[in-house]
């Protein structure tokens, strides 16, 4: 009888992880897309789910400011290329219509190559938040995902109790 009762207990134990409901939450990355549970997470539900959770929240805060700084920096610098490139284009056009008419001084008013210099200049200053932007992100999941192991773990403590006229079983979970 003693022995029925200690395999019952050591199947109840064996049985509490194999039919214990998992949700699995993890991020995993799957052809440059993020999915959880088989679904794709589109970037406002992953902004939801980092932000959510204290572990990955500061690294998430850490990806959006090194986003924003280099993202103004690049628009701000690609306008200066634009603009620079415009001013220069118009600048040929007007001095060939005025080698057309046999103006053949040669003076051009306006140069656009001082904006295209300083947009290239601004360009590759954004290069060093945006490079780190994407590590802070992806270090972001690893801490989300690795938060989720931490407390999903619960560890199944199993007591006996021996008298001499009888044996009992107590699990913990």
């Amino acid at each position: 009888m003693k022995n029925l009762i200690l395999l019952t207990g050591l199947v109840m134990i064996l049985m509490t992880s194999a039919y214990s409901q998992t949700n699995d939450k993890t991020i995993t990355l799957q052809k440059k897309k993020y999915y959880q549970n088989g679904q794709k997470l589109t970037s406002k539900e992953m902004k939801t789910i980092l932000t959510g959770n204290p572990a990955s929240a500061e690294e998430f805060q850490m990806y959006k400011k090194n986003v924003t700084i280099g993202g103004t920096l690049v628009i701000a610098g690609s306008a200066c290329l634009l603009a620079g490139s415009v001013i220069s284009l118009a600048s040929s056009i007007q001095q060939t219509k005025d080698i057309n008419n046999g103006d053949l001084s040669g003076e051009s008013s306006t140069s656009g190559l001082g904006l295209v210099l300083v947009g290239c200049i601004v360009d590759l200053v954004s290069i060093p938040f945006l490079i780190p932007a994407y590590k802070h992100y992806k270090n972001a999941i690893n801490n989300y995902n690795s938060s989720l192991q931490k407390t999903s773990y619960r560890p199944v403590q199993l007591k006996m109790r021996v008298a001499s006229n009888r044996i009992g079983v107590r699990i913990n979970f």
